[in-house]
């Protein structure tokens, strides 16, 4: 069964792989794409995690919650 499992995450990496790699009309691929779009997905990511934590502080100052070292 193990065997069988192994046979099946190898085509299916090696599928992805080739997927990725494959070149389009204009001599890109997915993956090139992906690497021009991540800085700025990284960007993006950055202010959603600051807005998040922004709001959860403001959530706790506002309830009159202080860790007093219970």
């Amino acid at each position: 069964m193990k065997l069988l499992k192994l046979i099946a995450l190898g085509a299916a990496v090696s599928y992805g792989y080739n997927y990725l790699t494959k070149k389009d009309q204009f001599g890109k691929t997915k993956l090139d794409g992906i690497k021009e779009k991540s800085p700025e997905w990284m960007d993006k990511g950055k202010k959603m995690v600051n807005e998040v934590i922004n709001n959860v502080s403001q959530k706790t100052n506002q309830s009159g919650y202080a860790n007093k070292n219970y």
